[in-house]
């Protein structure tokens, strides 16, 4: 950021009203999905789970287990080990374990993604060849 001057900062950057109407709209997006109202023309849930009610109590529930399971293992490992190496390697196993789920979604939805990129690229490849050829 230090190298970028005023004028890049203030192409690049959104001013307020900008961001408070992204935000504007990713409420109502996610207010659509939690009533399962069909979304506005050019709107998309990806990226939104977290803002419905259904995915903030997924993402609370998570984050509460990971607290729960972390504080439960700094309790064993504090009376087994006097090993300070020893006792973050069980806690950073123990909470691995329970973010196995979070991983597994992150990665589908990922691979998801990157399918959906790849035929979207496909046809803007396409139009770009079509468009060279009549040049």
């Amino acid at each position: 950021l230090d190298t970028y001057t005023i004028l890049e900062k203030e192409c690049t950057w959104y001013v307020a009203d900008e961001y408070g109407a992204m935000e504007d709209e990713c409420d109502l997006t996610a207010e659509l999905l939690d009533r399962r109202k069909p979304l506005f023309p050019g709107h998309c849930p990806r990226g939104l789970e977290a803002w419905t009610t259904e995915g903030e109590q997924r993402k609370e529930g998570h984050v509460q287990l990971a607290i729960d399971i972390v504080w439960q293992a700094q309790l064993e490992q504090w009376k087994a080990s006097s090993d300070i190496h020893e006792c973050w390697e069980f806690i950073r196993s123990r909470y691995l374990a329970v973010s196995v789920p979070c991983h597994k979604l992150a990665n589908t939805r990922g691979l998801s993604d990157e399918k959906e990129v790849h035929a979207y690229l496909s046809g803007v490849r396409s139009v770009e060849k079509n468009r060279l050829r009549l040049l």
